[in-house]
């Protein structure tokens, strides 16, 4: 059985990496590789289950990687949020036997496609988890015109937009304004971000459908995938987002419905806010 641990260049993760590493090596029939999460580029081979040790940020990393490669991963959370992760640092050794056993529930969620057009040549193809966001590189509006299956829409003047996926509807969609879309739905949620005119809303479409944003400013406006991978863009680029032919897949040992995990993140931090607010110790 081939497993992978990626863990985040930090010292509780190489820390917990390093038990894990220790312990897998003397199971019967398990080969085990560890990665720091900078090494990913560079690891293109399968695995039956990917132990992600860090925050969301790096399990979004090692989903847009492993995606391409059909491989399931378990996020351990050692960040502030963990809506990706699956199990606590605390959990972890006591459910190797089920991991490994694959008693556990695959999830598999919608990404999204981007690829951008400059002189009618494709320069770049990424895939999101959370979201593609097109947006001013500086405190300027842009103009980007949206084209729904081929067809002008509207146009948005503004910071910017995010096209999100409904797993990427928690984040920075919803600090934007936007809707939170269950992760069973098939759609794909465009907000706007700080729009000219207050009027302007998100906009659901469902997941099939074909988006281009064409950029209409000579403002410096830059792509960036998942908060990563910026690209600068230039006038008349032309972005295209699509459904992307990957799904990421996440290993669920006790599985909790995003919107159920959300309300729990939020009751955590109303109530850490509560006890600050009262110079309380949570």
């Amino acid at each position: 059985m081939q497993v992978v641990i990626v863990y985040k260049n930090d010292c509780r993760a190489t820390l917990l990496a390093r038990d894990l590493h220790a312990r897998l090596s003397c199971t019967k029939g398990v080969d085990v590789t560890v990665l720091t999460s900078q090494d990913l580029p560079n690891y293109n081979y399968g695995a039956e289950v990917v132990f992600v040790l860090g925050g969301d940020g790096t399990v979004l990393r090692a989903a847009r990687h492993f995606s391409r490669l059909s491989a399931p991963i378990l996020g351990v959370n050692l960040g502030k949020v963990g809506f990706l992760s699956s199990v606590e640092p605390e959990e972890v050794m006591a459910s190797l036997d089920k991991i490994l056993r694959q008693e556990y529930v695959l999830e598999e969620r919608l990404m999204l496609q981007a690829v951008v057009i400059k002189n009618k040549k494709a320069l770049l193809r990424a895939v999101a988890l959370n979201d593609v966001v097109i947006r001013s590189a500086t405190p300027h509006i842009v103009t980007l015109n949206l084209q729904l299956n081929g067809k002008t829409l509207v146009s948005y003047r503004g910071d910017g937009v995010i096209c999100a996926t409904p797993t990427g509807s928690t984040g920075y969609s919803l600090s934007a304004g936007g809707p939170i879309l269950s992760a069973s739905v098939a759609a794909i949620v465009i907000t706007p971000i700080s729009p000219q005119f207050g009027s302007a809303r998100s906009l659901v479409v469902g997941a099939d459908s074909r988006l281009g944003f064409v950029v209409d400013s000579d403002r410096k406006t830059t792509l960036s995938i998942d908060g990563e991978e910026t690209l600068f863009l230039a006038s008349k680029d032309k972005i295209l987002v699509e459904r992307a032919s990957e799904v990421a897949r996440f290993v669920q040992l006790k599985p909790v419905g995003q919107l159920t995990k959300l309300w729990q993140r939020m009751g955590s931090v109303e109530e850490t806010l509560r006890l600050v607010s009262h110079n309380q110790t949570p």
